[in-house]
Protein backbone atom coordinates (compact mmCIF):
# COMPACT_ATOMS: atom_id res chain seq x y z
CA UNK A 1 0.00 0.00 0.00
CA UNK A 2 1.47 3.45 -1.02
CA UNK A 3 1.80 5.84 1.85
CA UNK A 4 0.97 9.55 1.25
CA UNK A 5 3.69 12.11 2.64
CA UNK A 6 4.82 15.30 2.54
CA UNK A 7 8.69 16.22 3.65
CA UNK A 8 9.60 19.53 4.62
CA UNK A 9 13.35 20.63 4.85
CA UNK A 10 15.24 23.15 4.84
CA UNK A 11 17.91 24.16 6.85
CA UNK A 12 17.32 24.64 11.34
CA UNK A 13 15.48 27.61 11.87
CA UNK A 14 14.12 28.41 8.18
CA UNK A 15 10.58 28.04 8.83
CA UNK A 16 9.67 23.77 8.39
CA UNK A 17 7.94 23.23 11.98
CA UNK A 18 5.75 26.34 11.53
CA UNK A 19 4.70 25.22 8.01
CA UNK A 20 4.21 21.75 8.46
CA UNK A 21 1.93 22.34 11.12
CA UNK A 22 0.10 24.82 8.87
CA UNK A 23 -0.14 22.23 5.90
CA UNK A 24 -1.82 19.49 8.65
CA UNK A 25 -4.42 22.30 9.91
CA UNK A 26 -5.73 23.01 6.17
CA UNK A 27 -5.41 19.45 5.00
CA UNK A 28 -7.22 18.76 8.58
CA UNK A 29 -10.06 21.88 7.79
CA UNK A 30 -10.12 20.68 3.98
CA UNK A 31 -11.45 17.14 4.97
CA UNK A 32 -8.39 15.12 4.90
CA UNK A 33 -6.69 13.10 7.13
CA UNK A 34 -3.02 14.56 8.00
CA UNK A 35 -0.90 12.83 10.45
CA UNK A 36 1.64 15.16 11.68
CA UNK A 37 5.01 14.33 12.62
CA UNK A 38 7.28 17.31 13.84
CA UNK A 39 11.00 16.93 14.50
CA UNK A 40 10.56 16.71 18.32
CA UNK A 41 7.86 14.40 18.14
CA UNK A 42 7.47 11.07 20.96
CA UNK A 43 7.54 7.87 19.55
CA UNK A 44 8.70 9.30 15.98
CA UNK A 45 8.73 6.82 13.55
CA UNK A 46 11.96 7.88 11.69
CA UNK A 47 14.02 10.26 13.88
CA UNK A 48 15.86 8.41 17.02
CA UNK A 49 17.59 9.60 19.63
CA UNK A 50 19.49 6.23 20.66
CA UNK A 51 23.40 6.74 20.76
CA UNK A 52 24.79 4.21 18.05
CA UNK A 53 28.25 4.98 17.89
CA UNK A 54 29.29 2.73 14.85
CA UNK A 55 27.97 4.97 11.78
CA UNK A 56 27.54 1.36 9.77
CA UNK A 57 24.92 0.51 12.47
CA UNK A 58 23.60 4.13 12.72
CA UNK A 59 22.60 3.92 8.78
CA UNK A 60 21.48 0.66 8.91
CA UNK A 61 19.59 1.85 11.97
CA UNK A 62 18.12 4.93 10.11
CA UNK A 63 17.56 3.02 6.85
CA UNK A 64 15.63 0.06 8.83
CA UNK A 65 13.64 2.89 10.54
CA UNK A 66 12.31 3.87 7.17
CA UNK A 67 11.56 0.77 5.62
CA UNK A 68 9.73 -0.18 8.29
CA UNK A 69 7.54 2.71 8.19
CA UNK A 70 6.72 2.67 4.60
CA UNK A 71 6.03 -1.11 5.00
CA UNK A 72 3.26 -1.00 7.47
CA UNK A 73 -0.35 -1.31 7.15
CA UNK A 74 -2.16 2.07 7.22
CA UNK A 75 -5.12 3.66 6.21
CA UNK A 76 -5.00 4.53 2.46
CA UNK A 77 -6.65 8.01 3.36
CA UNK A 78 -4.36 9.09 5.46
CA UNK A 79 -1.77 11.84 4.37
CA UNK A 80 1.43 11.66 6.55
CA UNK A 81 3.32 15.44 7.26
CA UNK A 82 7.41 15.01 8.35
CA UNK A 83 9.87 17.80 9.03
CA UNK A 84 13.47 17.45 9.27
CA UNK A 85 13.20 13.53 8.84
CA UNK A 86 14.77 13.28 5.40
CA UNK A 87 17.76 15.22 5.08
CA UNK A 88 18.04 17.78 8.45
CA UNK A 89 18.08 14.50 10.45
CA UNK A 90 20.58 12.16 8.31
CA UNK A 91 22.94 14.94 7.19
CA UNK A 92 24.05 16.32 10.58
CA UNK A 93 24.45 13.42 11.86
CA UNK A 94 26.57 12.14 9.33
CA UNK A 95 28.74 15.23 8.66
CA UNK A 96 28.96 15.35 12.59
CA UNK A 97 30.83 11.90 11.95
CA UNK A 98 32.67 13.44 8.94
CA UNK A 99 31.54 10.53 6.99
CA UNK A 100 32.21 11.23 3.33
CA UNK A 101 30.49 13.47 1.54
CA UNK A 102 29.59 10.89 -1.62
CA UNK A 103 28.92 8.49 1.02
CA UNK A 104 26.22 10.98 2.53
CA UNK A 105 24.92 11.55 -0.84
CA UNK A 106 24.43 8.24 -2.06
CA UNK A 107 23.11 7.57 1.03
CA UNK A 108 20.29 9.71 1.14
CA UNK A 109 19.30 9.21 -2.28
CA UNK A 110 18.92 5.63 -1.30
CA UNK A 111 16.16 6.58 0.82
CA UNK A 112 14.96 8.77 -2.04
CA UNK A 113 14.74 5.69 -3.64
CA UNK A 114 12.20 3.83 -1.48
CA UNK A 115 10.09 7.13 -1.11
CA UNK A 116 9.67 6.72 -5.32
CA UNK A 117 7.63 3.96 -4.58
CA UNK A 118 5.14 5.95 -2.70
CA UNK A 119 3.29 9.14 -2.98
CA UNK A 120 5.99 11.29 -1.90
CA UNK A 121 6.33 14.80 -2.15
CA UNK A 122 9.05 17.46 -0.60
CA UNK A 123 8.77 20.85 0.39
CA UNK A 124 12.46 22.45 0.08
CA UNK A 125 12.81 25.72 2.36
CA UNK A 126 15.84 27.52 1.16
CA UNK A 127 17.92 30.68 1.04
CA UNK A 128 19.81 32.25 -1.87
CA UNK A 129 22.13 33.53 0.83
CA UNK A 130 22.66 30.61 3.11
CA UNK A 131 25.65 32.03 5.27
CA UNK A 132 23.43 35.25 6.08
CA UNK A 133 20.08 32.58 6.65
CA UNK A 134 22.08 30.70 8.93
CA UNK A 135 24.02 34.00 10.85
CA UNK A 136 20.10 35.15 11.40
CA UNK A 137 19.04 31.97 13.03
CA UNK A 138 22.43 31.99 15.32
CA UNK A 139 21.49 35.27 16.16
CA UNK A 140 17.97 34.88 16.96
CA UNK A 141 19.28 31.79 19.09
CA UNK A 142 21.57 33.47 21.10
CA UNK A 143 24.29 34.99 19.44
CA UNK A 144 27.85 34.63 19.78
CA UNK A 145 27.18 33.04 22.89
CA UNK A 146 24.82 30.09 20.78
CA UNK A 147 27.27 29.68 18.21
CA UNK A 148 30.06 28.79 20.89
CA UNK A 149 28.33 26.26 23.62
CA UNK A 150 27.06 24.37 19.90
CA UNK A 151 30.40 24.57 19.17
CA UNK A 152 31.58 23.10 22.45
CA UNK A 153 28.98 20.50 22.95
CA UNK A 154 30.05 19.25 19.25
CA UNK A 155 33.69 19.73 19.30
CA UNK A 156 34.15 16.05 20.23
CA UNK A 157 32.74 14.80 17.07
CA UNK A 158 34.72 13.30 14.27
CA UNK A 159 33.84 16.59 12.23
CA UNK A 160 35.43 18.92 14.23
CA UNK A 161 38.32 16.74 15.95
CA UNK A 162 39.60 16.16 12.35
CA UNK A 163 39.61 20.00 11.48
CA UNK A 164 41.58 20.55 14.51
CA UNK A 165 38.93 21.64 16.94
CA UNK A 166 39.48 25.30 15.70
CA UNK A 167 36.81 27.36 17.60
CA UNK A 168 33.31 28.08 17.21
CA UNK A 169 33.36 29.36 13.76
CA UNK A 170 34.08 25.57 12.33
CA UNK A 171 30.23 25.29 13.86
CA UNK A 172 29.14 28.02 11.52
CA UNK A 173 31.29 26.13 8.53
CA UNK A 174 29.76 22.92 9.36
CA UNK A 175 26.01 24.28 8.94
CA UNK A 176 27.05 25.55 5.49
CA UNK A 177 27.91 22.85 4.34
CA UNK A 178 24.93 21.46 4.89
CA UNK A 179 22.81 23.83 3.79
CA UNK A 180 24.81 23.07 0.49
CA UNK A 181 24.52 19.53 0.66
CA UNK A 182 20.36 19.53 1.33
CA UNK A 183 20.13 22.13 -1.18
CA UNK A 184 22.09 20.02 -3.93
CA UNK A 185 20.47 16.48 -3.12
CA UNK A 186 16.80 19.06 -3.01
CA UNK A 187 17.60 20.40 -6.52
CA UNK A 188 18.32 16.84 -7.85
CA UNK A 189 15.79 14.83 -5.88
CA UNK A 190 13.45 12.15 -8.11
CA UNK A 191 10.47 13.30 -5.89
CA UNK A 192 8.24 15.92 -7.00
CA UNK A 193 9.58 18.61 -5.20
CA UNK A 194 8.58 22.49 -4.57
CA UNK A 195 11.68 24.78 -3.57
CA UNK A 196 10.54 28.17 -1.69
CA UNK A 197 13.45 30.65 -1.08
CA UNK A 198 12.67 32.23 2.24
CA UNK A 199 14.89 35.23 2.27
CA UNK A 200 11.63 37.70 2.36
CA UNK A 201 9.75 35.79 4.89
CA UNK A 202 6.79 36.25 2.89
CA UNK A 203 5.04 33.47 4.85
CA UNK A 204 1.32 34.33 3.86
CA UNK A 205 2.74 34.03 0.11
CA UNK A 206 4.34 30.82 1.14
CA UNK A 207 0.99 29.25 2.44
CA UNK A 208 -0.61 30.25 -0.56
CA UNK A 209 1.44 28.19 -2.47
CA UNK A 210 1.44 25.27 -0.37
CA UNK A 211 -2.36 25.50 -0.33
CA UNK A 212 -2.80 25.87 -4.26
CA UNK A 213 -0.24 22.81 -4.77
CA UNK A 214 -1.95 20.59 -3.13
CA UNK A 215 -5.65 21.85 -4.13
CA UNK A 216 -6.48 23.21 -0.68
CA UNK A 217 -8.47 25.82 0.52
CA UNK A 218 -7.41 28.25 3.29
CA UNK A 219 -9.52 27.73 6.38
CA UNK A 220 -8.54 30.37 9.01
CA UNK A 221 -8.77 29.52 12.86
CA UNK A 222 -12.09 29.91 14.11
CA UNK A 223 -12.81 32.78 15.96
CA UNK A 224 -13.33 32.61 19.52
CA UNK A 225 -14.83 35.80 21.96
CA UNK A 226 -12.03 37.67 24.04
CA UNK A 227 -14.82 36.64 27.01
CA UNK A 228 -14.47 33.22 26.38
CA UNK A 229 -10.60 33.26 26.10
CA UNK A 230 -10.82 34.94 29.37
CA UNK A 231 -12.58 31.63 31.28
CA UNK A 232 -9.53 30.09 29.98
CA UNK A 233 -7.05 32.23 31.71
CA UNK A 234 -5.77 31.20 35.30
CA UNK A 235 -3.09 29.06 36.40
CA UNK A 236 -2.90 25.24 36.32
CA UNK A 237 -0.92 22.73 38.33
CA UNK A 238 0.01 18.93 37.76
CA UNK A 239 0.33 17.73 41.36
CA UNK A 240 2.72 14.76 39.85
CA UNK A 241 5.23 16.65 38.05
CA UNK A 242 4.76 19.43 40.53
CA UNK A 243 4.18 21.75 37.84
CA UNK A 244 2.41 24.75 37.45
CA UNK A 245 1.22 25.88 33.74
CA UNK A 246 -0.05 29.75 33.89
CA UNK A 247 -2.64 30.93 30.85
CA UNK A 248 -2.71 34.47 29.58
CA UNK A 249 -5.59 36.43 27.15
CA UNK A 250 -3.78 39.43 26.02
CA UNK A 251 -5.53 41.90 23.46
CA UNK A 252 -7.21 39.13 22.55
CA UNK A 253 -5.03 36.76 22.33
CA UNK A 254 -4.11 33.40 24.24
CA UNK A 255 -1.04 32.73 25.54
CA UNK A 256 0.86 29.90 27.39
CA UNK A 257 4.61 28.77 28.64
CA UNK A 258 5.24 32.99 28.57
CA UNK A 259 4.71 34.28 25.14
CA UNK A 260 3.81 31.10 23.42
CA UNK A 261 1.06 31.58 21.47
CA UNK A 262 -1.77 29.01 21.42
CA UNK A 263 -4.10 29.33 18.20
CA UNK A 264 -7.44 28.07 17.96
CA UNK A 265 -8.37 24.59 16.70
CA UNK A 266 -11.77 24.57 17.88
CA UNK A 267 -13.64 26.30 20.68
CA UNK A 268 -11.68 24.54 22.96
CA UNK A 269 -8.48 23.45 21.41
CA UNK A 270 -5.61 25.13 21.19
CA UNK A 271 -2.58 24.63 20.01
CA UNK A 272 1.67 25.57 18.93
CA UNK A 273 2.26 26.10 15.48
CA UNK A 274 6.05 24.67 16.10
CA UNK A 275 6.03 21.96 18.21
CA UNK A 276 3.44 19.02 18.86
CA UNK A 277 1.18 20.52 21.70
CA UNK A 278 -2.35 20.84 21.58
CA UNK A 279 -4.06 22.31 25.04
CA UNK A 280 -7.51 21.31 25.53
CA UNK A 281 -9.70 23.00 27.95
CA UNK A 282 -12.36 20.55 29.79
CA UNK A 283 -15.19 22.43 31.31
CA UNK A 284 -16.89 21.29 34.73
CA UNK A 285 -20.13 22.33 36.11
CA UNK A 286 -20.06 25.36 34.02
CA UNK A 287 -16.74 26.23 34.32
CA UNK A 288 -13.13 25.38 32.57
CA UNK A 289 -11.52 23.54 35.56
CA UNK A 290 -8.75 21.57 33.68
CA UNK A 291 -6.88 21.56 30.73
CA UNK A 292 -4.94 18.61 29.08
CA UNK A 293 -1.45 19.01 27.24
CA UNK A 294 -2.17 16.21 24.13
CA UNK A 295 0.12 15.34 21.22
CA UNK A 296 2.99 13.55 22.00
CA UNK A 297 6.39 15.83 22.37
CA UNK A 298 9.61 14.74 23.68
CA UNK A 299 9.84 18.01 25.78
CA UNK A 300 5.63 18.93 26.59
CA UNK A 301 4.18 15.28 26.86
CA UNK A 302 5.01 11.87 26.34
CA UNK A 303 1.73 9.86 27.23
CA UNK A 304 -1.01 8.45 24.69
CA UNK A 305 -3.87 10.09 27.31
CA UNK A 306 -2.07 13.64 27.47
CA UNK A 307 -0.74 15.51 30.38
CA UNK A 308 -3.84 17.10 32.81
CA UNK A 309 -3.17 20.06 34.68
CA UNK A 310 -6.23 21.15 37.63
CA UNK A 311 -6.74 24.87 37.37
CA UNK A 312 -5.96 26.17 41.23
CA UNK A 313 -6.07 30.36 40.49
CA UNK A 314 -8.30 32.33 38.07
CA UNK A 315 -6.54 35.44 38.73
CA UNK A 316 -2.97 36.22 40.81
CA UNK A 317 -3.39 37.67 44.32
CA UNK A 318 -2.17 41.37 44.86
CA UNK A 319 1.90 41.09 45.66
CA UNK A 320 4.23 44.32 45.13
CA UNK A 321 7.95 42.94 45.19
CA UNK A 322 11.13 44.75 45.59
CA UNK A 323 14.74 43.59 45.85
CA UNK A 324 17.66 44.90 47.82
CA UNK A 325 20.75 42.97 49.15
CA UNK A 326 20.95 40.03 51.41
CA UNK A 327 20.72 40.77 54.63
CA UNK A 328 22.26 38.40 57.85
CA UNK A 329 18.61 38.38 58.81
CA UNK A 330 17.66 36.77 56.08
CA UNK A 331 19.58 33.72 56.12
CA UNK A 332 16.88 31.79 58.88
CA UNK A 333 13.95 32.73 56.46
CA UNK A 334 15.73 31.84 53.12
CA UNK A 335 17.03 28.52 54.15
CA UNK A 336 13.84 27.34 54.37
CA UNK A 337 12.70 27.60 50.98
CA UNK A 338 13.63 24.28 49.83
CA UNK A 339 11.53 21.44 50.99
CA UNK A 340 13.64 17.93 49.62
CA UNK A 341 17.05 17.31 48.90
CA UNK A 342 16.51 17.33 45.52
CA UNK A 343 15.23 20.70 45.16
CA UNK A 344 17.87 21.81 46.91
CA UNK A 345 20.90 20.12 44.81
CA UNK A 346 19.21 21.93 41.98
CA UNK A 347 19.30 25.13 43.96
CA UNK A 348 23.41 23.79 44.13
CA UNK A 349 24.69 21.10 44.04
CA UNK A 350 27.18 21.74 47.01
CA UNK A 351 24.42 22.30 49.53
CA UNK A 352 23.64 19.50 51.98
CA UNK A 353 19.87 19.20 53.01
CA UNK A 354 19.30 20.95 54.62
CA UNK A 355 19.62 24.18 53.73
CA UNK A 356 21.49 26.15 56.87
CA UNK A 357 22.64 29.60 57.17
CA UNK A 358 25.98 28.92 57.32
CA UNK A 359 25.86 27.11 53.74
CA UNK A 360 24.20 30.09 52.37
CA UNK A 361 27.13 32.59 53.87
CA UNK A 362 30.11 30.20 53.11
CA UNK A 363 28.35 30.05 49.15
CA UNK A 364 28.90 33.71 49.07
CA UNK A 365 32.75 33.44 48.62
CA UNK A 366 33.64 34.44 45.07
CA UNK A 367 30.19 35.51 44.61
CA UNK A 368 28.74 39.11 44.02
CA UNK A 369 25.59 40.54 44.10
CA UNK A 370 23.37 38.16 46.56
CA UNK A 371 20.10 39.30 46.30
CA UNK A 372 16.85 39.28 47.64
CA UNK A 373 13.47 39.85 46.84
CA UNK A 374 11.07 40.89 49.49
CA UNK A 375 7.12 40.98 49.55
CA UNK A 376 6.41 44.47 50.48
CA UNK A 377 2.80 44.34 51.26
CA UNK A 378 3.87 41.72 53.87
CA UNK A 379 6.31 43.38 55.69
CA UNK A 380 9.28 43.12 53.23
CA UNK A 381 9.09 39.21 54.15
CA UNK A 382 11.99 37.40 51.54
CA UNK A 383 11.04 35.27 48.94
CA UNK A 384 13.41 35.00 46.81
CA UNK A 385 17.05 34.81 47.00
CA UNK A 386 19.59 34.54 43.81
CA UNK A 387 23.62 35.96 43.15
CA UNK A 388 26.23 36.12 40.75
CA UNK A 389 29.45 34.16 39.88
CA UNK A 390 32.17 33.69 37.56
CA UNK A 391 32.38 37.01 35.56
CA UNK A 392 34.54 37.14 32.21
CA UNK A 393 35.25 39.75 30.75
CA UNK A 394 36.83 38.60 27.77
CA UNK A 395 32.95 36.63 27.08
CA UNK A 396 30.72 39.59 28.51
CA UNK A 397 29.35 37.12 30.73
CA UNK A 398 28.44 35.90 34.24
CA UNK A 399 26.41 33.11 35.90
CA UNK A 400 23.56 33.22 37.93
CA UNK A 401 23.61 31.27 40.83
CA UNK A 402 21.80 29.69 43.84
CA UNK A 403 18.03 30.56 42.69
CA UNK A 404 15.97 30.10 45.17
CA UNK A 405 11.56 31.00 45.40
CA UNK A 406 9.42 30.76 48.43
CA UNK A 407 6.92 27.67 47.21
CA UNK A 408 4.27 29.80 48.58
CA UNK A 409 5.63 32.78 45.97
CA UNK A 410 6.11 30.38 42.67
CA UNK A 411 3.64 31.40 39.48
CA UNK A 412 3.20 34.78 41.65
CA UNK A 413 6.02 36.73 40.07
CA UNK A 414 8.77 36.26 42.48
CA UNK A 415 11.33 34.34 40.01
CA UNK A 416 10.45 36.98 37.05
CA UNK A 417 11.22 39.72 39.82
CA UNK A 418 14.42 38.32 41.16
CA UNK A 419 15.55 37.60 37.56
CA UNK A 420 14.98 40.82 36.44
CA UNK A 421 17.01 42.28 39.18
CA UNK A 422 20.34 39.76 38.52
CA UNK A 423 20.12 40.84 34.81
CA UNK A 424 19.91 44.23 35.97
CA UNK A 425 23.14 44.06 38.01
CA UNK A 426 24.95 41.93 35.42
CA UNK A 427 24.18 44.29 32.46
CA UNK A 428 24.31 47.88 34.30
CA UNK A 429 26.33 47.24 37.26
CA UNK A 430 28.99 44.93 35.66
CA UNK A 431 28.68 46.40 31.66
CA UNK A 432 28.34 42.39 30.92
CA UNK A 433 25.64 41.73 27.62
CA UNK A 434 24.96 37.96 28.75
CA UNK A 435 23.72 35.74 31.66
CA UNK A 436 24.01 31.95 31.61
CA UNK A 437 22.96 29.15 33.83
CA UNK A 438 22.89 25.50 34.16
CA UNK A 439 19.09 23.93 34.78
CA UNK A 440 19.12 19.92 35.53
CA UNK A 441 17.08 18.12 32.66
CA UNK A 442 14.68 16.46 35.70
CA UNK A 443 13.55 20.70 36.91
CA UNK A 444 11.17 20.60 34.08
CA UNK A 445 9.03 23.72 35.43
CA UNK A 446 12.25 25.68 36.03
CA UNK A 447 13.44 24.81 32.62
CA UNK A 448 9.89 25.78 30.93
CA UNK A 449 9.90 28.61 32.79
CA UNK A 450 14.08 30.13 31.96
CA UNK A 451 12.42 29.34 28.57
CA UNK A 452 9.14 31.77 29.16
CA UNK A 453 11.67 34.70 29.92
CA UNK A 454 14.21 34.31 26.86
CA UNK A 455 16.86 32.14 28.09
CA UNK A 456 18.02 29.74 25.33
CA UNK A 457 20.00 26.08 25.69
CA UNK A 458 23.19 26.32 24.65
CA UNK A 459 24.73 23.24 26.00
CA UNK A 460 25.02 20.71 28.14
CA UNK A 461 27.00 18.54 30.34
CA UNK A 462 26.02 15.34 32.25
CA UNK A 463 26.39 15.17 36.09
CA UNK A 464 25.78 12.66 38.78
CA UNK A 465 23.05 13.56 41.58
CA UNK A 466 22.91 12.54 44.98
CA UNK A 467 21.56 9.43 44.49
CA UNK A 468 24.22 8.21 42.09
CA UNK A 469 22.00 8.88 39.20
CA UNK A 470 23.49 10.43 35.69
CA UNK A 471 21.47 13.95 34.66
CA UNK A 472 21.85 16.55 32.46
CA UNK A 473 22.47 19.96 33.21
CA UNK A 474 21.55 22.22 30.94
CA UNK A 475 23.54 25.39 29.73
CA UNK A 476 21.68 28.23 29.19
CA UNK A 477 22.33 31.89 27.78
CA UNK A 478 20.32 35.03 28.04
CA UNK A 479 21.31 38.23 25.41
CA UNK A 480 20.91 41.44 28.06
Amino acid sequence: MKKQMVLLEGIPGSGKSTLARFMAIQMERNGRRPILFHETTADHPIIFLDAVPDTEAWMDTYRSRWSEFLNSDSDPGVLYVMESSLFQFPILSMLNRDVDRQAIRTFVREILELLERHDAQLVFLYSDDSASAIREMIQSRGGDAFLKQKYKQNEDENYYRNRGQTGAKLHLIFLEEYAALARELAERASLPTMAVERSARDWPSYQRRLLERFGLNLIPDPPVEEAKLQRYAGKYRNEEMNLDIAVECREGKLFIFGNRLLKCRSENVFYLDDMSVEVVFREVNGRFERIVIGEKDLYANRREEGTPFKRIAYRKEAVMFEHRPLEETDLETISSFPQTAEELFYIGPRFEFPLTPEQIRGMLEGRTNPTVVVDSLQGNRPVAYANLYDHNPEDSSCWLGNVIVSDEYRGRGAAEHLIGAMEDAARNGHGLRRLKLYCHNPNTRALIFYCKIGFRPCGAKTIVNREGQKIVAVEMVKEL
